[in-house]
């Protein structure tokens, strides 16, 4: 009894783990969507703001779907997660505009393929907790 209760609760943090990863894996489309979208508006603000605010957007484009399932709970985690890994993205903000090559475009994409990888890292961690999880019932 002990280990199905304990198989049981590894089984739900490799549930949210994936879904974690789903999480992010669905912002960077959105961020990758946002960089391609050849119909944005041109507005004269700096490059930082329009990452931000795009950044931003994708998030909440991506809860959408979640808040559906009933996930409130789910997704302030995940915010947290993400304002987290914002926060790294402007400590290394000036490398990026130090670089005259990189367009905005690029910003969004360099940080789209990093939301997917950390989603393919999260989903990876949950499958392997499940394995565990299967493991430890077997015995």
């Amino acid at each position: 009894d002990v280990v199905t209760t304990q198989a049981s609760d590894k089984k739900g943090i490799s549930d949210k783990n994936i879904q974690k990863g789903k999480m992010f894996q669905e912002i960077g489309r959105q961020v990758k969507a946002i960089a391609n979208d050849t119909n944005a508006p041109k507005k004269k603000i700096s490059k930082i703001k329009r990452f931000f605010r795009a950044v931003k957007k994708a998030f909440k484009e991506a809860c959408k779907a979640f808040v559906k399932t009933g996930k409130e709970a789910f997704i302030r985690e995940v915010e947290a997660e993400f304002e987290e890994e914002i926060g790294k993205v402007k400590k290394t903000f000036g490398m990026y505009s130090l670089v005259e090559e990189t367009t905005y475009q690029h910003m969004l994409l360099y940080f789209a393929e990093d939301m997917e990888l950390i989603g393919s890292m999260y989903i990876a961690k949950g499958r392997k907790q499940n394995t565990a999880s299967e493991a430890t019932q077997l015995q």
